[in-house]
């Protein structure tokens, strides 16, 4: 889970330190809160990182953040 640019950079560090995208499939996910999604995304496409996915916790966009159980 990403939660800050720091994350990112160490990320994609780590990434491409093991050519982890050739062994695995790599996701990249939003700390709910803590890092605009978009901001992953925009990461993702200055760098160029067709391989890695991106995902979002669809139960925090269908349901109240603050709801549990879901």
């Amino acid at each position: 889970m990403i939660g800050t640019r720091e994350d990112l950079e160490k990320a994609k560090e780590v990434i491409e330190r093991f050519s982890l995208c050739e062994k695995a499939i790599v996701y990249f996910s939003p700390v709910f809160g803590a890092i605009p999604p978009d901001e992953i995304v925009e990461f993702m496409k200055e760098h160029r990182m067709n391989k890695v996915r991106f995902q979002i916790q669809i139960h925090k966009v269908v349901w109240d953040p603050e709801r549990k159980g879901v």
